[in-house]
């Protein structure tokens, strides 16, 4: 590799090495390379997805990492500059032997500015003043960005070294410009004055400044208004110059916008993935192990899924769990799911507070524990969790693990209906229904009811059923009965069966069909439904040998 000069001399020389590698660290490692630069970024992460897993493959890092320590060495101070940078971004010591500081001593012996604000940031960590002292003298050795992170240790000249390094041109200058002055603007005028700083960084490659407008707009902050495709451009732009937040973030908004942009959204999601966004590992894995047309690609799902987990992200922990528990992309393990429930309950993860809950409540896989099933759902229902705070409602309607109580609940059960579950809309309406820990009111049950079956609760389309069958709060009306009895029947709901079974044999708001009602009533008696069972020996005294079995209980 010949002399470099400057960084985009030394992007394309890197570039026409690694260009042929198949292997998928090499290209990513470009592409971490030439971030916030306008690189290849775009074709180097669609070929590293191409080579993903084949990091077996000899890797052409190794040489270009040999050659610029020589350059290094000879006194280049661009040179001397990347290593440091490189042993930052994780090469380290499988290629370059010196260290991060040691590259960016030379560089600052060389006088080379850039280096010497990087080892004032490193020196900051352990020992402000001396961070300070190489502040300044970068300054002296031309480099007036060093203003910049001068501003957070010299609070009392703050925002006048942040303008002067801003007037530098330095694009995360401005951006820092900008987003500190949009933290305290007191207007919406200043905002709008303020951002133009933000919008001037990303336009000049600061792909963090991307990031930031673009979840500006995708969520309407600051008083601005929500543009979906605004945020959509700058995310773009943020993803030109490889970062794997804007990456993410246009590639989950994508993989839900529309079926058409679905393969899209995948690919942009799997380019941040592979640079170790633990947000856009989350997203993938779920949609590929629970979308997923393949057992590979559910697969692939669990490993990314698997990478976000190792990361301590509470989502991909329950997901990777619950694919353990089902068998889903991976082997059946009771065992390994509750390892992870258990983590995500350390992490305070509300979803799996509320899994290992239930596991405890039926005892499968672990000890059956009540009282530690209750305590679990408490957990998870403080933090908002909907399927806690049903399950919680379930312990006090029960009396599981804690003192019956009827009215604590059918609190429970309210908030969680009121986040739209289906089964807990469903318990408020019969408890007003019944009057279970509040005053019946068939009134409010109805629309509680009716609210269960829009939402899909099988059990309300029984009940609502039966309320019409018998005048209950409403006018009789068995036409309209058989209809909520029927989309019960549908879901294979027991009940729902049975009674649909009960109309057609009576001829009650549907023609009488005996055959049809013996047909529902069999499948009801399939499900364990015993009135159904005791129906068949009433009314098919002479059963078929299949029926005679299901009765006696022998195909249980």
């Amino acid at each position: 590799m010949e002399e470099v000069l400057n960084a985009q001399s030394l992007d394309e020389k890197i570039w026409s090495v690694l260009a042929c590698s198949e292997n998928a660290l090499d290209l990513l490692h470009y592409v971490r390379h030439v971030y916030n630069r306008d690189g290849r970024h775009e074709m180097a992460l669609d070929a590293a997805a191409h080579y993903w897993g084949n990091n077996c493959q000899a890797s052409l890092m190794i040489g270009v990492s040999h050659t610029l320590i020589t350059q290094a060495e000879a006194g280049n101070t661009i040179a001397m500059y990347h290593l440091g940078r490189w042993h930052s971004l994780g090469y380290k010591t499988q290629w370059i032997e010196r260290d991060e500081p040691y590259w960016y001593e030379q560089g600052r012996l060389s006088g080379d500015g850039r280096c010497t604000t990087e080892l004032a940031r490193l020196t900051a960590r352990s020992d402000k003043p001396a961070a300070i002292a190489l502040l300044h003298e970068a300054i002296e050795q031309g480099h007036v960005p060093a203003y910049c992170y001068l501003a957070d240790l010299e609070p009392d000249n703050h925002d006048a070294h942040l303008l002067t390094a801003t007037n530098s041109g330095d694009p995360f200058s401005m951006y820092c410009y900008g987003y500190h002055f949009m933290g305290v603007a007191q207007t919406m005028e200043e905002r709008e004055s303020h951002i133009d700083w933000i919008k001037r960084a990303a336009t000049a490659g600061e792909s963090a400044a991307s990031m930031y407008l673009g979840l500006l707009f995708l969520y309407g902050k600051e008083g601005f208004d929500v543009d979906r495709e605004t945020a959509y451009e700058w995310f773009r732009l943020g993803a030109k110059y490889g970062n794997a937040k804007c990456l993410g973030a246009l590639g989950r908004e994508l993989l839900y916008a529309s079926p058409e942009t679905i393969d899209e959204g995948k690919r942009l999601l799997m380019h941040s993935a592979m640079l170790g966004d633990v947000y856009a590992q989350s997203t993938l894995g779920f949609h590929q192990l629970w979308k997923g047309q393949s057992p590979e690609e559910q697969t692939q799902g669990v490993e990314w899924l698997t990478a976000a987990a190792e990361q301590d992200h509470k989502y991909a922990i329950y997901n990777l769990a619950e694919a353990h528990w089902r068998g889903k992309g991976t082997p059946q393990s009771t065992e390994e799911a509750v390892v992870w429930y258990e983590k995500g309950i350390t992490l305070g993860s509300a979803d799996c507070q509320a899994a290992m809950g239930y596991l405890h409540f039926m005892g499968k896989g672990v000890p059956e524990n009540e009282t530690k099933a209750h305590e679990l759902f408490q957990l998870a229902s403080l933090q908002g969790d909907t399927w806690g705070t049903y399950l919680l409602g379930l312990t006090y309607e029960g009396g599981h693990g804690v003192a019956k109580d009827l009215r604590l609940a059918l609190d429970c059960f309210v908030q969680a209906a009121d986040k739209n579950d289906a089964n807990a809309t469903f318990k408020v309406g019969r408890a007003y229904l019944l009057g279970e820990g509040t005053e019946k009111n068939k009134g409010a049950a109805v629309k509680w009811l009716r609210k269960a079956a829009r939402l899909g609760s099988s059990d309300a389309h029984v009940y609502l059923g039966l309320m019409l069958v018998y005048g209950d709060g409403v006018d009789e009306n068995p036409a309209e009965a058989a209809k909520w009895f029927r989309k019960a029947a549908e879901e294979n709901n027991p009940r729902g069966l049975r009674e649909l079974g009960y109309l057609y044999a009576d001829g009650k708001g549907v023609e009488k069909d005996m055959a049809e009602a013996q047909r529902l009533m069999a499948t009801a008696a399939s499900l364990n439904d015993d009135e159904a069972k005791e129906w068949l020996d009433e009314h098919c005294p002479q059963k078929p040998d299949w029926l005679v079995k299901l009765r006696t209980g022998e195909n249980e």
